[in-house]
C-alpha cells in the first residue's frame, strides 16, 4: 500500500513539475511527510485520484505540445459556453411558459374557488348528516314496525288457539247430547 502511495505521489509530483529529483527511491521517500505536508496546504484531495487518472493526464501532458494544449482547453470553454448558452436558453423559455401559466385566470380564482369549495363541503357535511338522521327514523320505523307485526302474529295466533279449542269444545258438547 505504501509503494502505490509512493507511485501516485512520484507521479503527482511529475505531472506537477514539482519534482527535482527524478533519481530519488520510493523508499527514500518520507511519504508520511509529504501527505502530511499536502494535509496542511489543503491539498489532500490529490492523494485520492486515482492512479490511472494521473497517468492518462501525464500521457496528454507529454503528447502535446502546450499550444495545442492549450487551444483544446479553449475549445473546451467554447463547448461549454454553448452549452451553458442553451440551458440559459431552456430556462428562459420554461420561465416564459411558467409566467403564462401562473397568469391564468384560474390560478387568480383559486382563492375564490376554495372559498366556494369550502361552502360546497359544509352543504355537502348538512346533507350527510340530514340524511343520517331520516335513515335512524326509517330503523327506528322498521324497528316498531316489526315489534307490531310480531304481536298482532302472536295475537293471532293466540286467537286461533281459542278457537280451535272452543270448536273442540262445541264438538264435544254436540257429541255428548
Amino acid at each position: 500500500m505504501e509503494e502505490a502511495i509512493a507511485d501516485r505521489i512520484s507521479l503527482l509530483e511529475e505531472t506537477l513539475g514539482i519534482s527535482e529529483k527524478n533519481d530519488i527511491k520510493s523508499s527514500d521517500l518520507d511519504v508520511h511527510g509529504l501527505i502530511k505536508n499536502l494535509e496542511s496546504k489543503g491539498l489532500n484531495h490529490i492523494l485520492k485520484t486515482p492512479i490511472d487518472d494521473l497517468k492518462r493526464l501525464r500521457s496528454v501532458l507529454d503528447s502535446h505540445d502546450k499550444d495545442n494544449l492549450t487551444e483544446m482547453l479553449s475549445n473546451l470553454v467554447i463547448a461549454e459556453k454553448s452549452l451553458i448558452e442553451e440551458r440559459a436558453g431552456m430556462i428562459e423559455e420554461f420561465q416564459t411558459k411558467l409566467e403564462v401559466v401562473l397568469d391564468c385566470t384560474y390560478i387568480k380564482d383559486v382563492e375564490e374557488q376554495s372559498k366556494v369549495l369550502d361552502k360546497l363541503e359544509k352543504s355537502t357535511e348538512e346533507v350527510v348528516t340530514e340524511w343520517k338522521q331520516h335513515c335512524r327514523k326509517i330503523q327506528t320505523f322498521i324497528n316498531e314496525y316489526v315489534c307490531l307485526i310480531q304481536g298482532l302474529v302472536q295475537y293471532q295466533t293466540k286467537l286461533e288457539t281459542e278457537v280451535t279449542q272452543l270448536e273442540l269444545m262445541k264438538k264435544r258438547n254436540n257429541a255428548k247430547s
